[in-house]
């Protein structure tokens, strides 16, 4: 689907303290606009477009043209909404899919003739910082918290303690990048499923023992992957998932199971599947098990904080 002008809101950038973040991930291109009000951040205006730029890189990391033109209209579409906002105000940062391509100099340079902003490519570990900020600023439970984000093409894990992060590391592994390499025909295999789990664990290895010792009380998921997944295990598609629900190993393999016997992506009909999602979701399932099995989880709460949030708190501490 090409977005169009009229999918948005207008956005009156007339207010000094406007702000806009906007994420270039792998699987979504998500704007966040919010307002700076006494030191807080006060969300006015979300928008998310499906674009799955991870699908275009080849096996030589050469991102495709057809991948660049889903991009470049997303951001088109953008930049209808971010008129008259002064290069401060907005701050881009593109993560996994253009810090691997080879030619994701030729994207930038495209993408900065329609958006007058500067494109931050930003590394795994500041991502994976970044997304803790934001779920940090809009948590305020005690103690050390582990936070997981099942991106398109990266996977990232933060322990951290109040707004500190202490542990950051970001993996190759999402839910499209696994989607091409263990559900690419759309079929849904007991065989493809214990592959893409096998793999998600031996991506954890390296990693594991230190973050078990570290430890955590409390296990916080966050983006559009974890998020459809605590709503097929907690509400059936019924409700939006909130932070008390919880999450278990045993819930996520009764969800495989359903879609072991759906047998194929296009028989994936609960309403908590959107059919954008639809296509991915079982290898986000496969690396959230993983997940799980490799440090042990005993159960993840979702937040809808997640990348953008914690830019608008570095631009708020900018400021």
């Amino acid at each position: 689907m090409t977005p169009t002008p009229a999918s948005f809101d207008s956005v009156d950038s007339r207010e000094a303290s406007k702000v806009a973040a906007l994420d270039i991930g792998s699987n979504s291109f998500h704007l966040v606009v919010a307002r700076i009000v006494a030191g807080s951040v006060q969300i006015l205006h979300r928008v998310k477009q499906k674009v799955r730029l991870a699908e275009g890189l080849d096996s030589n990391n050469v991102l495709s043209e057809e991948a660049m033109e889903r991009g470049l209209a997303m951001l088109r579409v953008i930049a209808d909404s971010l008129k008259g906002f002064e290069p401060d105000s907005v701050k881009i940062v593109a993560t996994y899919t253009l810090r691997k391509a080879v030619n994701a100099n030729v994207f930038i340079k495209r993408a900065i003739e329609i958006l007058p902003y500067p494109i931050e490519v930003i590394s795994g570990p500041e991502e994976a910082r970044l997304i803790y900020s934001g779920v940090a600023h809009t948590n305020h439970d005690n103690g050390k918290r582990l936070v997981v984000d099942i991106g398109g093409g990266s996977t990232e894990f933060i322990i951290g303690e109040g707004l500190t992060p202490k542990l950051c590391r970001s993996l190759q592994m999402g839910c499209v990048s696994f989607t091409q390499r263990f559900f690419a025909n759309g079929e849904l295999k007991a065989k493809q499923f214990e592959r893409a789990i096998t793999a998600a664990e031996q991506e954890m290895e390296p990693i594991e023992e230190r973050y078990r010792r570290m430890g955590w009380q409390r296990c916080i998921g966050t983006s559009g992957t974890i998020k459809t997944l605590c709503n097929l295990v907690v509400h059936q598609g019924q409700k939006e998932p909130t932070d008390e629900a919880e999450v278990t190993l045993k819930a996520l393999k009764q969800i495989m199971k359903q879609f072991i016997e759906a047998g194929h992506i296009d028989n994936l009909t609960d309403p908590a599947i959107s059919d954008d999602r639809r296509a991915v979701i079982p290898a986000g399932l496969c690396v959230l098990i993983g997940l799980f099995k490799a440090l042990k989880i005993e159960a993840l709460h979702y937040s809808p904080a997640a990348l953008r949030e914690g830019v608008l708190y570095q631009m708020e501490d900018e400021l």
